[in-house]
């Protein structure tokens, strides 16, 4: 499925502003002319539906969630990829599979090959976020501690 689209993958763990910056980025580019679809992070529109079926998203079984959170991301880039100029992700499409295959999830590899598949023929750019240390709670010696220690103080 060649598209010679233009795909921007933001990486980075939870709360280091991947989602408000694919929300500024595809903001931006849009004002330029370009047409922009983000494909956002799947639990936050999954989770509404486990929560219906299980109390609570994370009650559901973890192969559930996996299976889902990857369907939803390969069908949504799927669709905008068919549409826009810019795609803008919040993961990339193989986060998933290395999931599953973490945690031991048995998938069938044809995900793998639709997943290099709907990334076939695209120009494809990573960023990868990291919260700033000024942001971070670090650990030292198993505590908590609002600031980095001074690692020259031996």
């Amino acid at each position: 499925m060649a598209n010679d689209k233009l795909v921007i993958i933001l990486e980075g763990g939870p709360g280091v502003g991947k989602t408000t910056i694919a929300r500024l980025l595809a903001e931006r580019l849009s004002k330029k002319g370009y047409s922009v679809c983000i494909v956002d992070d799947a639990i936050r529109s999954i989770s509404r539906l486990l929560n219906r079926l299980f109390g609570k998203w994370y009650l559901a079984p973890r192969e559930l969630i996996e299976y889902m959170f990857m369907g939803y991301r390969l069908r949504v880039f799927e669709e905008c990829a068919r549409k826009v100029d810019i795609v803008v992700m919040d993961y990339g499409v193989e986060a998933p599979l290395a999931y599953m295959e973490e945690d031991n999830v048995p998938y069938p590899h044809q995900l793998e090959r639709l997943a290099e598949e709907v990334l076939d023929g695209s120009r494809i750019l990573v960023f990868i976020l990291e919260q700033p240390i000024a942001y971070q709670k670090m650990m030292y010696d198993g505590k908590i501690l609002e600031e980095q220690p001074d690692m020259l103080d031996d």
